[in-house]
């Protein structure tokens, strides 16, 4: 009987520990996710200002220089919508992630207490 309950101690102890482990892992995920975008992110912004001024060593007058910045301001502003849009999926990846990840602890919880209950002693 003593190994029984050691077992199912074990057991719920480690099953106890699952949902955080699991939480760790939701939020590595998110971070990497995130930290991949902003490296991406900063390689497309330094490869734009680098061909922006090459650009604008060729610009002969302002009415070209004006043409290359609205240019420019467009593509920027173009590529920021993107990378919204991208934190907005990353976003919701997560958050349902979590919610399966809610669901999932909810339920090791539930079948915990039961087996919590089994392995108290009765008195004699």
């Amino acid at each position: 009987m003593d190994n029984e309950m050691f077992f199912r101690m074990t057991e719920m102890t480690q099953n106890a520990w699952k949902p955080f482990m699991e939480l760790g892992e939701i939020t590595t995920r998110a971070m990497e996710r995130a930290g991949q975008q902003q490296m991406a992110l900063i390689n497309e912004a330094l490869q734009d200002s680098a061909r922006y001024t090459q650009n604008f060593t060729s610009v002969k007058d302002v009415k070209e220089l004006v043409e290359l910045q609205s240019r420019l301001m467009a593509e920027v502003s173009e590529k920021f919508f993107n990378v919204a849009r991208q934190n907005v999926d990353n976003a919701m990846q997560t958050g349902s992630e979590l919610n399966k990840w809610f669901e999932t602890s909810v339920n090791i919880q539930a079948a915990v207490k039961p087996a919590a209950r089994g392995t108290t002693r009765k008195s004699a």
